[in-house]
């Protein structure tokens, strides 16, 4: 997993289960902006198949992003 370019993982991998959570402002910053971004898309788009087309590339892409600002990357954990 390539290291952030500032130096500074904006997530941690959550202790059990699969994923991460913010550590810093910036990671917290970073849920507020996508969940106001979904929020904004699900509310003006009317169809439901234009929302999946444009709200699975945008969850796709925040997934990546968050993976890589993440200390150690994504993977299952037991609690260890």
């Amino acid at each position: 997993m390539p290291a952030p370019v500032d130096g500074h993982y904006w997530f941690v991998r959550k202790r059990f289960g699969y994923g991460a959570t913010p550590a810093t402002w910036q990671g917290w910053l970073s849920v507020l902006a996508y969940v106001a971004i979904v929020a904004f898309f699900a509310w003006r788009l009317r169809s439901d198949t234009l929302r999946i087309a444009v709200l699975t590339p945008i969850t796709l892409g925040y997934i990546w992003f968050v993976s890589t600002k993440t200390e150690g990357g994504f993977g299952w954990r037991w609690g260890k």
